[in-house]
């Protein structure tokens, strides 16, 4: 029960998930039946809503050896201030982050046409006490 229980629980590049939703715009959960990350990340079209998307440890690494981000590699790498080989040894919720950062949301997960969830719907999802401040960007 606990090793199932592990799947189901929200990471961030923050120790506090409220911390690294609301600051950094992003939580993400292994779901094993999907083999992929399943990421909460805040809306580039309303930044006070949050949408899900999905990404795949391989998609992660793939995107830059043979895929469309491939040109970008050595400029990525010197934004994020690390060597390749570095930054595949960061967590993939590190990894991830970095990715968003760099690329942007809609390039990484393309549009969200249903709008997002509001924070207070988030909230909700998540078992954490709204607060009014979260709704901002």
């Amino acid at each position: 029960m606990a090793k199932n229980q592990h799947y189901k629980r929200w990471h961030g590049t923050d120790a506090n998930i409220i911390v690294s939703l609301f600051e950094y715009g992003l939580l993400v959960r292994y779901a094993p039946s999907e083999k992929s990350w399943q990421c909460l990340y805040r809306n580039p079209n309303d930044p006070t809503r949050f949408s899900y998307g999905w990404k795949d440890e391989g998609d992660l690494k793939q995107m830059f050896l043979t895929d469309w981000a491939r040109n970008d590699l050595l400029s990525f790498c010197s934004h994020v201030g690390a060597t390749w080989k570095e930054w595949l040894e960061r967590s993939v919720v590190e990894r991830i982050y970095d990715v968003l950062q760099y690329y942007g949301a809609l390039n990484i997960f393309g549009e969200d046409y249903s709008g997002g969830e509001s924070a207070q719907d988030i909230c909700k999802a998540l078992h954490i006490k709204y607060q009014p401040e979260y709704e901002a960007a």
